[in-house]
């Protein structure tokens, strides 16, 4: 709201007032359904409309403020204290790190991407090890073999990723012959191994699940990135903020519209849960 006062002098003096939803009760009566409509918004408009928060503008940067690649892009492998990432990953995971993947399907044909993360819940910290970026005309199949390869490339076996999470349905991507759920196509082809001196394949069980997306999923996710950054819990590794394997500037440049945001969506998805724990269970807004 405003409030306008006038002085002695008869100057005008406007003063803004901002108010969140919960103080407007006659409106939360009359439209119940308002809040929900709210959340269907992008972040900015989210942000104003229902904590009448109108320090944040589009125009002022990325969403995810607390990113900062001089601060949060490093070397992993300098981290664990070895020469090379593909080591950095194998003695991560040697002393009790995990590993999980997070996916997003993109608008268009191919546009999929998948964010590698390696955590330690014991000490709250996480990294993008590697970001998979697909821009080609791509089938299901052909996604879930280039992560595989992706994968194996860094010396991480598919069974030993854990609590996947991806918007990965069947939207349209490939042919009209191509009637398989991508999902099921990622988990067929990241769970099937082969032995060497083995003939018949072994099932070993890694699977993608969607992620919660009740409304304002997108504001909880963001703001849990941003609370993982502020708190130097997240880091990319360098591999993951350059050429076309390039999270950084999305991380940087995304504000809410369809642009630069399926690698940030891919991230989202990966660290929801584990943030989530870090927080004790529930999302905390930052405030700006």
């Amino acid at each position: 709201g405003r409030l306008v006062t006038d002085d002695d002098e008869g100057r005008r003096s406007i003063t803004f007032i901002p108010a969140a939803l919960e103080d407007n009760q006659a409106l939360v009566a009359n439209d119940p359904e308002y809040e929900d409509r709210l959340r269907q918004t992008d972040y900015v408009t989210y942000q104003q409309l229902r904590f009448g928060n109108w320090l944040i503008k589009p125009a002022s940067g990325g969403l995810v403020r607390e990113f900062n690649r001089g601060r949060h892009v490093k070397k992993f492998a300098e981290r664990m204290g070895v020469g090379t990432l593909r080591d950095a990953i194998r003695i991560a995971l040697s002393r009790g790190w995990k590993v999980t993947t997070g996916w997003d399907h993109g608008q268009s044909t191919g546009r999929e991407c998948c964010s590698v993360i390696i955590y330690n819940d014991t000490l709250q910290e996480a990294w993008v090890v590697a970001i998979y970026i697909n821009l080609k005309r791509t089938v299901p199949q052909d996604d879930a073999i280039g992560v595989r390869r992706f994968l194996d490339g860094l010396g991480i076996a598919p069974f030993l990723v854990v609590n996947s999470l991806g918007d990965v349905g069947n939207m349209g991507k490939g042919t009209s012959t191509n009637s398989e759920n991508l999902a099921n196509t990622i988990n067929k082809e990241l769970s099937t191994v082969r032995f060497p001196g083995e003939n018949k394949p072994q099932i070993l069980g890694f699977t993608i699940s969607t992620p919660r997306k009740e409304g304002g999923s997108v504001v909880k996710g963001t703001e849990l990135l941003n609370i993982s950054f502020h708190n130097d819990r997240l880091f990319l590794d360098e591999s993951a903020a350059r050429d076309k394997s390039d999270l950084a500037t999305p991380l940087e440049s995304w504000t809410g519209g369809e642009a630069y945001k399926d690698p940030v969506d891919s991230l989202r998805y990966a660290m929801r849960l584990i943030a989530e724990r870090w927080q004790g269970g529930g999302a905390v807004v930052v405030s700006y």
